[in-house]
């Protein structure tokens, strides 16, 4: 038989590890610079188009 897991542990697990990962984010959006921020925002869409300039149309 497989192992009992407790789903109130792993669901506050999970949440945990989702505020961690939106705590890294906010530390490095709200860690920069105005300019700074002007620059990532627009190097994004950059990357953005280049990739959806790359997808296969199938």
């Amino acid at each position: 038989m497989s192992d009992v897991i407790n789903l109130r542990q792993k669901r506050k697990q999970k949440l945990r590890l989702e505020k961690t990962k939106k705590a890294e984010e906010n530390r490095i959006y709200f860690g920069q610079k105005k300019s700074e921020k002007h620059i990532s925002i627009k190097e994004k869409i950059k990357r953005d188009r280049e990739m959806d300039g790359k997808k296969l149309d199938k």
